[in-house]
């Protein structure tokens, strides 16, 4: 992997440099310039439909109170309970207090009227055997006894409506701030769970790309917020219909969260898979130039760097696929100068400042890194020299080499007590090979 940066070189000449500079130089400074020389291979490579989107929980539920009183929450191995805790499908988060509900939910008058229909159908069940009741009668018992389960199974069920459990398996990720005992009404939202084992992402897929997205696809989730950690998911629901304003489809996306380190509301950049082509030539995509609408590559024989024409396949985010142009084994070289080779940068600079002059009209601007926007700022230090002199020994004369290298855009330049600072920008097109 081949990455490339802007750089700002800063040169720092002290005044024993300058007195050397003074003393005589070299009339001409020579430059090797280093070329980076890789061996074509094969790979796999895969092209994605990119879109952005944030995590959502699988699902989520609300935490209500269904009676009113007072509150109290419940602790787990002896910590109370927080936001971020791990809690079971019927877990008790917290205990209602309210003596008038309970009353009216009279649970001891009705186990007593349970007790006697099962005490009832027992007798009428034995006088039956003996003659003393009816079949009629039995049934009427047997119709009670029914009658009073109900009823006791119904008041143990507003009994229990006093605790509030959470109503599944999850993250608690809202927990309301309450006094402990404060009185609270019924239909209160005291918190919610969230399910994160699984992840989902909802994303807009436009109507030119729609058509490439089915159901059980294949998809790649990074996490660009914080680690850029990858995770595995699958194309769930395609929409059918298309949004009338964005001409966009919906699709959703559920993804494996191992470790719960997806979290509702984190950004993600989201890659569905829509073809993979395994042991063929990739190279990485910088090195490639387009000229009059031919894609080249520059390629190492005898010695020599020549340009050949390639025909492009697959692309991801770094690799392009060869279909033709290269065979594998090739020495591909990469003309492109990387900052890993800064010191000749600087020493192309020490030269202008402490040598004079530096031959490198021919040399244009072929030893500047691969950057978007190329600048290298040059700083000139000389004891308490005055910025008169320093404008006039100095900055002038650097000013007026560097304006005459090739592909300057701008240059720049302050003077103050024993210090000079020059800045060239350089211009910056496709028909420029690094």
């Amino acid at each position: 992997m081949y990455r490339f940066f802007a750089i700002s070189v800063i040169i720092i000449v002290t005044s024993i440099l300058i007195r050397c500079r003074q003393e005589g130089s070299p009339d001409i400074l020579i430059f090797t310039v280093p070329v980076t020389v890789e061996e074509v291979m094969r790979g796999d490579i895969a092209s994605y439909i990119s879109q952005t989107g944030s995590i959502m929980p699988m699902a989520e539920m609300p935490i209500i109170s269904e009676v009113g009183g007072e509150i109290h929450f419940q602790s787990s191995n002896d910590k109370m309970l927080n936001v971020g805790d791990r809690v079971e499908k019927d877990q008790l988060i917290a205990t209602i207090t309210n003596e008038e509900y309970e009353l009216s939910i009279g649970l001891e008058s009705r186990k007593m009227a349970l007790d006697n229909a099962r005490r009832d159908l027992e007798q009428k069940q034995g006088f039956l055997k003996i003659g003393g009741s009816t079949q009629r009668e039995v049934d009427n018992a047997k119709q009670s006894l029914l009658n009073a389960e109900n009823s006791h199974k119904s008041a143990l069920l507003n009994l229990d409506k006093m605790n509030i459990k959470s109503p599944m398996s999850g993250v608690l990720t809202e927990l309301t701030s309450f006094e402990e005992g404060q009185k609270i009404s019924n239909g209160t939202q005291i918190g919610k769970a969230e399910r994160f084992d699984r992840v989902k992402c909802l994303i807009n897929v436009t109507s030119g790309d729609i058509e490439k997205v089915w159901e059980g696809q294949e998809v790649l989730v990074t996490n660009i917020t914080t680690d850029k950690s990858v995770y595995a998911g699958r194309v769930t629901k395609v929409s059918p219909t298309l949004d009338p304003t964005t001409r966009t489809a919906q699709v959703e996306i559920e993804i494996d969260n191992p470790g719960l380190r997806l979290r509702s509301g984190l950004y993600v950049k989201v890659e569905i898979v829509v073809e993979k082509r395994r042991n063929v030539i990739t190279i990485p995509k910088h090195v490639i130039i387009t000229r009059n609408n031919r894609d080249v590559v520059f390629v190492v024989e005898d010695q020599v760097a020549k340009e050949r024409e390639v025909l492009i396949g697959l692309k991801d985010s770094e690799y392009a696929e060869i279909i033709e142009g290269l065979n594998e084994g090739d020495q591909l070289n990469f003309p492109r100068f990387a900052v890993k080779y800064p010191i000749t940068i600087t020493m192309v600079f020490l030269g202008i400042v402490l040598l004079g002059y530096v031959s490198l009209r021919e040399l244009g601007t072929d030893l500047l890194p691969d950057v978007a926007s190329p600048k290298i700022v040059i700083r000139i230090e000389a004891g308490e020299v005055p910025p008169e002199e320093m404008e006039k020994n100095y900055t002038q004369r650097v000013e007026s080499f560097v304006s005459t290298l090739n592909k300057v855009k701008r240059v720049s330049s302050s003077s103050m007590i024993g210090i000079s600072m020059i800045t060239v920008e350089f211009m910056w097109d496709t028909d420029m090979d690094f």
